[in-house]
């Protein structure tokens, strides 16, 4: 089947890429929080980033354990505080360390790391 692809010009990943779940946590009374996590979500993806985001409206450990289950390298989380200051926090599953990011440099760090 890879063969048939490849013959048909179809071009294949060279490796796989880390997957980003994002998540959010805090109030979201206007709804501030999820559309820019949605926003977040789209542009990661039109960028090939593999990612999900909670539908459910669960809780961050909730959103973290789910991140967990589905084997994501970075989590995104996003909260009111930082929707005010403008960054996320990024969470390296595999180290378990993380960074206060600014939300504009955000792209240019994932394209160092992943």
């Amino acid at each position: 089947m890879l063969l048939a692809l490849e013959d048909q010009g179809v071009q294949l990943p060279l490796k796989k890429r880390e997957s980003i779940f994002i998540a959010t946590a805090g109030d979201d009374v206007a709804g501030d929080l999820n559309r820019e996590a949605v926003r977040l979500l789209l542009e990661l993806r039109r960028s090939d980033y593999p990612a999900e985001k909670d539908l459910l409206g669960r809780s961050l450990k909730s959103q973290m354990k789910q991140a967990g289950r589905i084997g994501a390298s970075y989590v995104i989380i996003l909260g009111t505080n930082e929707l005010q200051r403008g960054t996320v926090l990024l969470r390296d599953m595999k180290k378990g360390e993380q960074l206060e990011i600014s939300r504009e440099r955000l792209f240019e760090y994932l394209k160092a790391i992943v």
